[in-house]
């Protein structure tokens, strides 16, 4: 196969036999890279009240064929099916005191393909500190 003579020959081989098995790790790491497959706009919500109001933005996309179901986890539990799977700007209203979870499903087995979160923030109010009252007297 390959004939070496000398000492540059072997300093050949051995840096071959290093560098080949890190060039095929490498490859295969690019192959098992994956995007999440759901995105959600915002997903913070600052509040100085009770509880978060606002709509948020869906947008998923799955490779594979088929219909799926989106289960928005707040103050109840809200279950959309028959999602096609692909949407953009899916807009849903959320009201809630604490974090919302949002999960994607396939439709049949109810498999959870993809989760987000909305953290919610609340801000306190600054009090005012009351002038102490004083005299000399």
């Amino acid at each position: 196969m390959f004939k070496f003579s000398g000492r540059n020959s072997l300093i050949t081989l051995l840096l071959l036999t290093l560098t080949l098995p890190t060039a095929t790790v490498s490859k295969l790491s690019f192959a098992v890279e994956s995007v999440e497959p759901m995105q959600i706009i915002p997903n913070k919500c600052v509040t100085t009240a009770s509880e978060c109001q606002m709509n948020i933005m869906v947008s998923w996309q799955v490779g594979t064929q088929g219909k799926f179901c989106l289960r928005v986890i707040d103050i109840d539990t809200r279950l959309m099916c028959d999602l096609p799977n692909e949407m953009f700007n899916l807009s849903i209203p959320i009201n809630s005191p604490k974090n919302v979870k949002i999960e994607l499903l396939r439709q049949g087995s109810l498999v959870v393909v993809s989760t987000a979160i909305v953290a919610i923030y609340k801000l306190k109010k600054k009090q005012r500190r009351r002038k102490v009252a004083w005299s000399i007297f």
